[in-house]
C-alpha cells in the first residue's frame, strides 16, 4: 500500500489549513490522492477544508491489507474509510491506477472489503452499497477533476462519455464483475470502440 499520504496526513492538513487562513478561496478543492486511512478527527478536518479524496481500493485484492490495517491506530475501520467519507459528505472517487487497472475490481473491493490474500473482511462497517460505489466511479471522478458540470452522469448537455457493458454491475455476483466486457465506448458522443 502507498502509505505516504497516511503517514503525512496530519502535516498535509496542517499546511492546507495554514494556507486557507492566509489565502481564503471559495470552492478550493484540495485533493487527497490515495487516501489510504483516516480517523474521525482527520475526516472532520478534511470536511472543514472542503477537500476531496481518491482511494486505491484494489489494495484490498492484491496486497495483504489485513497486515496493513493491523498497524493503524484505528485498525481496519480507518483503512479506506468509504462509508465515513459518505457520512461526512466528503466527495471521493475510486482510483484505478493500480495493476490491474480495472474499475470493476475497485468496485468489488469497496463493496466486499475482502482481503484476497487472507479472505478476511476488513472493517465491514466501511463497506459501500453498490450504487454508492458506482457513484464514486462516475460522479466522484467528475467532481474531483472539476468536471461535474460536464461529466459523471448521463444528462442533456453533458459529455457523452460512456461505456455499454454486457452485464449489470448492480446485479451481477461480485466475482463475475471482472468478466464483464465493454460492448461499446463513446467519447464526446463519438463511438470509439464497438458499433452503435
Amino acid at each position: 500500500m502507498n502509505t505516504l499520504v497516511t503517514r503525512c496526513l496530519p502535516e498535509v492538513l496542517d499546511a492546507w489549513e495554514a494556507v486557507a487562513r492566509r489565502h481564503p478561496i471559495r470552492d478550493r478543492r484540495w485533493v487527497l490522492v490515495h487516501l489510504n486511512a483516516a480517523d474521525a478527527g482527520q475526516l472532520a478536518r478534511i470536511r472543514r477544508l472542503g477537500a476531496v479524496a481518491t482511494t486505491n481500493p484494489i489494495s484490498y485484492l492484491w496486497r495483504s491489507a489485513a497486515d496493513e490495517a493491523a498497524k493503524l491506530p484505528g485498525g481496519a475501520e480507518t483503512l479506506l474509510p468509504h462509508r465515513s467519507l459518505l457520512r461526512q459528505r466528503i466527495p471521493f472517487g475510486l482510483a484505478t491506477d493500480n495493476k490491474p487497472a480495472d474499475p470493476w475490481l475497485a468496485f468489488a473491493a469497496v463493496v466486499a472489503r475482502r482481503d484476497m490474500t487472507s479472505g478476511e473482511v476488513l472493517g465491514p462497517a466501511e463497506r459501500l452499497r453498490r450504487v454508492d460505489a458506482l457513484r464514486a466511479l462516475t460522479v466522484g471522478g467528475a467532481w474531483i477533476t472539476e468536471a461535474e458540470r460536464e461529466a459523471g452522469v448521463l444528462a442533456p448537455g453533458r459529455w457523452a462519455d460512456l461505456a455499454v457493458l454486457d452485464g449489470d454491475p448492480l446485479a451481477l455476483p461480485l466475482e463475475a464483475l471482472p468478466e464483464m466486457t465493454v460492448r461499446l465506448t463513446m467519447v464526446g458522443g463519438d463511438v470509439v470502440h464497438g458499433e452503435a
